[in-house]
């Protein structure tokens, strides 16, 4: 276990543990929502990130909000290594599938606060918060009577960039520009089909690509890019403000029900979504029909061009609405803190 630190450690605050991952099998969601979430305590909190086997790029993004990263082993006793760390005076905050109902109890029967970042409510939760910031039905959960649930887009999981550029309300739809973002890791290379089919539209000039730092097939996506007559942008690794730059030249955007989805709603983007893993079908389920510049495919392996020209054909005579995110700081910090005291 490697430890690295950031600042020297202000004790006067309460040390918040935060658990998340992020690489090429699982995605990048986890680590950034998470890291957001750091980024909106650290005034009240002594932040401390934990993960598996960060990349250089994950490590000067936690450097950039917490105080210190804990580098856990890439073995199977990480979790077990991470109860070492821990006091009982925290608050830990989880966001994996990995954790169990069991591994909640392990870390409340050391004595500290837990709050679990959820996605698909696959197991029952003891911990002292639920959040999930996805606006889907609270029936689906299984939680202890002392468990308090923070649901929908009011509580979403932003780094601050996305709360603070000038939207485009009003503004009339076009679809000459348009962005392109399958997760961090694309392990799927969802982006090179999709650019394929896409590439063939007359009213198309412009794509631009943001792929993540586990994207593994690069070489492939740059041959395709050189052989297409298309102005076609390529961006890897950008950091908030630089992906907040992007949206506002885009005209559309075509990404998974994830936390990209949020950073492309908050911008007032028209936006086609849809899922390629498991726990986004809940999501684009409860988004279908919700909103009229989100338009909800189902399986994104599938390209489906002719949707474009409907979704176009809907929306191109319309102005864009937006829909207003507001930055959850406030409310999340009031919860925090009020976890924080009870006893």
């Amino acid at each position: 276990m490697i430890f690295l630190h950031n600042k020297g450690i202000n004790s006067q605050k309460t040390r918040i543990v935060f658990r998340a991952d992020g690489d090429r099998k699982i995605g990048m969601g986890h680590f950034v929502r998470t890291l957001a979430l750091a980024d909106m305590l650290k005034e009240d909190f002594y932040c401390v990130f934990a993960t598996v086997k960060p990349s250089s790029y994950q490590e000067d993004e936690v450097f950039k909000v917490c105080e210190e990263l804990i580098v856990l082993p890439e073995k199977k006793t990480h979790f077990e290594d991470l109860l070492k760390e821990l006091t009982g005076h925290e608050i830990v905050v989880l966001d994996n599938y990995y954790f169990s109902t069991n591994h909640q109890n392990k870390i409340k029967s050391i004595g500290c606060k837990l709050v679990c970042i959820d996605d698909v409510h696959d197991k029952h939760y003891e911990s002292d918060i639920v959040l999930n910031h996805a606006p889907i039905n609270p029936g689906g959960f299984s939680l202890s009577p002392k468990t308090k649930l923070l649901l929908g887009l009011d509580y979403v999981l932003l780094r601050p960039p996305f709360f603070t550029r000038t939207k485009r309300k009003g503004q009339f739809i076009e679809f000459r520009h348009v962005f392109l973002n399958f997760g961090g890791a694309d392990f799927k290379n969802l982006t090179g089909c999709w650019l394929r089919e896409l590439a063939t539209v007359s009213y198309i000039n412009e794509i631009s690509i943001v792929v993540g730092d586990a994207f593994m097939q690069m070489h492939e996506l740059s041959c395709l890019v050189e052989k297409n007559p298309l102005k076609i942008n390529i961006y890897q690794n950008v950091d908030a403000n630089k992906l907040v730059s992007i949206l506002q030249t885009i005209d559309l955007a075509i990404v998974p029900c994830s936390t990209i989805l949020y950073e492309v709603i908050s911008q007032d983007v028209p936006v086609v979504t849809g899922y390629f893993v498991d726990n986004q079908k809940e999501i684009a389920s409860c988004l279908k029909g919700r909103y009229e510049h989100v338009y909800v495919l189902g399986n994104l392996e599938k390209v489906e061009i002719r949707e474009i020209h409907k979704f176009r054909e809907k929306v191109k005579n319309s102005k864009i609405i937006g829909l207003n995110l507001k930055h959850p700081v406030g409310k999340l910090k009031k919860e925090f803190l009020a976890l924080n005291q009870r006893n």
